[in-house]
């Protein structure tokens, strides 16, 4: 479920029966349109408006992967065009968007689905939208750039200010526009580009998921390469800044350690890294420093191997230091689109971008309203065949299939992947069991609904590729009884044949769990540490059901609590299971707190984001683990993970193949004001 900037906040939120779309405003036929795009294609408009009375309206409709947002916005604009009073109505797959804001003697009052409050209102001030269309945002836009500084504090917290960052010339239809990208920062760990055109209007919004102005669709793979180029030519003095080469061997004195070779923890022990390798590692008393080290006290710290986030999806140039600042120093990019992931790693290969070591895996799905964006969309096998190839000449270690691809297709694709040396993995596609993926070559299953949809009625199998992925199990997973068939059988096979699970169960109980306004367990450490729109997009509840699902919040709990019986299960009959996040880095350390939850102990859990992910690719004896002659990927954490596998939350110090970062300064750099709680 990858997110999107959050200051455009709507499309944030992980379909009730809210404001009745016949309700919300409709679109005069003078309204300006944009297409909301992305590389699978259009999933959608929106429509921008200004009635006689001078009222901003906005209407946005988008249909994505079976998830509905359509939500409207009117908004009065005072002085210096700041916003003093906004209506949202209608709904997300949260449920009901209505959100207001108004100016009202002095105050400024506001309530979201997330939140209310009040506060005192000033000059140099702006409300920032929980939701709302993509104009709501152009709004704090137009402020910013209206703004003599060009920065703002911002309500409910924090501040935002905007920056330029590129101009361009662009041409489509016979026409021609001069355009100036700015970057708004302070509201999410990543800065979010918009595109203005003359007198410094709204024009475009471009990434995985655009906002392009009719008519100009055709120019937003030029804006893309522009975007991305100019944030490109910030990157490696970021990277200069935070990434400090040693000069001589280090030292991690008294410290704590993870020993993969049992699972266990060994305290008063010493750890030397010279030449990007682990040297040695003994008790404290025995392992000596050479002649010039850099010494690292670790009383009272723990030192284990750096993380690995076997389902991670790369996005922008900050994703690798806000994951690096979470100790992660290892992903598997489990789908992506192919062409900027592989232009992403080239500039961290050549030192001009930070980031963890990445694995790529080949995203490949059928062509439909339902397929995923970004992927390479296939219409036979032969095509899947080429697909393959040439994704192992470009340096991809294996394919995800998804939920669109024609369940015939299965076998010979994995055949052909298999013969290239690559694994198979992914969603189960619709009509099919996960029994039969795994029978026509799958090596892992994503999501750990995709395991429980084994037992799922015939007509949740046969859409799983749209919203019942979610609301199936979210409806019968509670019923499922894993001691007997079809469950029992398929747990025998996934044992027997070794199939790797990234269960991602901190997704589920982020769908599942809480209402609005609720925030999900992982992530109160957060609160008051994360940017304030991030920590209100945390507020934002689970998956809400459309009436003809009949899938409830009570169920959805009971249905996560057999999710997380099914990972004990799992976990128990030795089936391997590796950690991964699909969201936020900082889902990692949930996601291992949901395993401890499920009967592993710390070093277990620990190890499904450490050793036991990189045996997955073959890397055992090499990376992953505090041992003599491997790696030094390692993360120093202030606290005893051996007694809370949430210390893994405070991070120290990362190293990354003998290069040092330090915690706190990769915290600030992507927006985070200090230690989780």
């Amino acid at each position: 479920m990858k997110r999107l900037p959050i200051i455009l906040a709507a499309i944030l939120a992980p379909i009730a029966a809210a404001q009745a779309a016949d309700d919300l405003a409709v679109a005069p036929k003078s309204a300006a349109t944009w297409s909301i795009l992305s590389a699978g294609g259009k999933h959608g408009e929106e429509k921008v408006w200004t009635d006689e009375n001078g009222v901003h309206h906005a209407r946005m409709n988008i249909v994505l992967r079976g998830l509905t947002y359509d939500v409207d916005e009117a908004a009065t604009i005072g002085e210096n065009n700041i916003p003093t009073k906004i209506v949202i109505r209608g709904v997300t797959p949260s449920g009901d968007a209505s959100e207001t804001f108004e100016i009202a003697d002095g105050v400024a009052r506001w309530k979201t689905p997330a939140d209310q409050g009040e506060a005192p209102w000033r000059e140099n001030l702006v409300y920032i939208p929980f939701g709302g269309p993509a104009s709501t945002s152009a709004l704090i836009v137009d402020a910013l750039v209206s703004d003599r500084d060009g920065k703002l504090d911002a309500l409910p917290g924090g501040a935002v200010r905007v920056d330029d960052l590129t101009k361009m010339r662009v041409s489509a239809n016979g026409k021609s526009k001069d355009l100036r990208a700015v970057t708004i920062e302070g509201a999410s760990f990543e800065p979010q580009v918009i595109w203005l055109a003359e007198n410094n209007s709204f024009f475009a919004s471009v990434g995985w998921l655009s906002w392009m102005p009719a008519g100009w669709e055709s120019v937003r793979e030029e804006l893309i390469e522009a975007e991305t180029q100019a944030l490109a030519d910030r990157a490696p003095g970021l990277r200069a800044r935070l990434l400090k080469k040693p000069d001589a061997p280090v030292l991690f004195r008294n410290v704590e350690i993870f020993d993969a070779a049992d699972h266990s923890f060994r305290k008063k022990r010493s750890v030397l890294v010279e030449g990007g390798k682990i040297a040695k590692v003994g008790k404290a008393k025995k392992v000596k420093a050479p002649e010039g080290a850099v010494i690292i006290d670790g009383a009272g710290k723990t030192l284990v191997p750096g993380l690995w986030d076997m389902h991670h999806h790369t996005g922008g140039d900050l994703d690798g230091v806000l994951a690096l600042s979470q100790g992660v120093t290892s992903v598997r990019d489990i789908g992506n689109e192919k062409a900027t992931l592989l232009a992403r790693l080239q500039r961290v290969a050549d030192g001009k971008l930070l980031g963890p070591n990445t694995y790529p895996i080949l995203g490949i799905d059928g062509d439909g309203p339902l397929s995923a964006q970004g992927f390479v969309r296939i219409h036979s096998v032969e095509e899947g065949v080429e697909a393959i190839r040439a994704g192992k000449d470009e340096g991809f270690l294996g394919i995800k299939l998804y939920g669109t691809i024609d369940p015939e297709w299965v076998a010979p694709l994995a055949a052909e992947a298999h013969a290239n040396g690559m694994s198979v993995q992914g969603h189960i596609p619709a009509g099919m069991r996960p029994s039969e993926a795994v029978a026509a070559g799958y090596d892992g299953i994503n999501h750990i609904n995709f395991i429980v949809m084994e037992a799922m009625p015939d007509d949740v199998v046969e859409t799983s590729n749209g919203l019942n992925r979610f609301f199936g199990p979210g409806k019968y997973a509670q019923g499922v009884d894993l001691s007997a068939p079809p469950m029992a059988p398929f747990i025998d096979t996934l044992a027997e044949k070794k199939t790797v699970i990234d269960p991602t169960l901190s997704v589920y109980e982020q769908g599942f769990v809480p209402d609005a306004g609720e925030v999900a367990p992982g992530y109160l450490p957060w609160l008051g540490v994360a940017p304030p729109q991030v920590e209100r997009g945390f507020k934002a509840g689970g998956l809400v059901a459309p009436e003809q699902y009949e899938t409830s919040r009570a169920d959805m709990r009971k249905s996560f609590e057999k999710l997380v019986e099914t990972v004990r299960l799992l976990h128990e009959r030795g089936v391997p299971i590796v950690a991964g996040t699909d969201g936020y880095p900082m889902d990692l350390i949930r996601e291992l707190e949901l395993y401890v939850e499920a009967g592993m102990t710390n070093g277990e859990a620990l190890a499904t984001a450490s050793d036991g992910a990189a045996a997955i690719f073959g890397l055992g004896g090499k990376v992953g683990a505090i041992a003599e002659g491997e790696t030094a990927d390692l993360l120093l954490v202030d606290g005893d993970v051996a007694k809370s596998i949430g210390a893994l939350r405070h991070v120290d110090k990362v190293m990354l193949g003998g290069d040092l970062l330090d915690g706190a300064e990769m915290r600030e750099a992507v927006g985070i004001s200090g230690l989780p709680k």
